[in-house]
């Protein structure tokens, strides 16, 4: 998924950096925050509570990649299932273009649900970049 949001690429990396905007850019979550608070960044962990399609589910997330204005990425999950999300943003005139993927992985038998999940995740996700232009005022 990718977009142009009309904010540059600073406002647009703070507003996916906070956690408490979690529950405004990921639809279903009702809870998101830095596990342990502190600060977001390489190696911090988040914990999310999100119900995707009928199905609650309370995961913890790492921080791999926290490039102010370029790049945050996230992974991590539950039961299984390991879900990641890499967000690069790059300037576009006055705005920013937002790429986003999201993969899925299991493991044991949770592999056989991978793909379910995914299909799940991305039909949940697909206003996420609309959630973000608003989170940023656009």
């Amino acid at each position: 998924m990718d977009a142009v949001i009309a904010a540059p690429p600073d406002a647009v990396f703070a507003a996916l950096a906070d956690p408490a905007n979690g529950v405004r850019l990921h639809a279903g979550t009702t809870r998101s925050e830095v596990a342990g608070g502190g600060p977001v960044k390489a190696g911090a962990r988040l914990r999310r509570v999100r119900s995707v399609e009928g199905h609650t589910v309370d995961a913890e997330y790492e921080v791999l990649c926290f490039r102010p204005g370029k790049e945050l990425e996230i992974s991590g999950g539950a039961q299984g299932i390991t879900a990641t999300w890499r967000w690069t943003l790059a300037a576009d005139g006055a705005g920013t273009k937002v790429a986003l993927d999201v993969t899925v992985e299991g493991e044991g038998f949770a592999m056989f649900l991978a793909g379910t999940v995914a299909e799940a995740l991305r039909r949940a996700e697909s206003d996420h970049l609309a959630r973000l232009a608003a989170a940023c005022g656009a």
